[in-house]
């Protein structure tokens, strides 16, 4: 990987250059404490899908393929240093469908700022009911609302 700053070109087609995160700890909801967060840089489509605190990439490359399967395959797909993001699996995935991976500096938030504006904005959301073990339940309602 490069270590010189560089500018994302402008995506040529929807849904060809995603951003992928896990964020979390959130309070426990039905067995979830995570989200999985995808978002398309042209058309700025957002996705979480909940996930239990013990999965790994082979799950979360599970939950990818569903999205693919709806919106095709993506040129580039855009993440943090994560494990999930940095294992082999997640790599032959990539290198197999010809996916071109970036990865961002940790501790670098203008390079994930699209997901991370978008997370915060529906965590906030999520987090406003007042019943934080009841998230899982409200989620796609507050996908819809964003």
């Amino acid at each position: 990987m490069d270590s010189r700053v560089s500018i994302f070109p402008q995506p040529q087609h929807s849904f060809s250059d995603i951003h992928v995160n896990v964020v979390g700890l959130l309070p426990t909801s039905r067995g979830n404490h995570y989200l999985f967060s995808v978002i398309d840089r042209s058309t700025r489509w957002f996705e979480t899908i909940p996930m239990q605190p013990a999965m790994s990439a082979s799950h979360t490359l599970s939950l990818l393929s569903g999205r693919m399967a709806r919106f095709g395959i993506p040129e580039h797909i855009t993440s943090d240093m994560d494990t999930t993001f940095t294992s082999q699996l997640w790599t032959s995935l990539a290198n197999v469908h010809g996916i071109t991976l970036h990865q961002t500096t940790a501790y670098n938030p203008a390079a994930k700022g699209m997901v991370k504006s978008f997370y915060y904005t529906h965590l906030a959301s999520l987090m406003s009911r007042g019943n934080e073990s009841n998230w899982f339940t409200q989620l796609s309602w507050f996908i819809l609302g964003l």
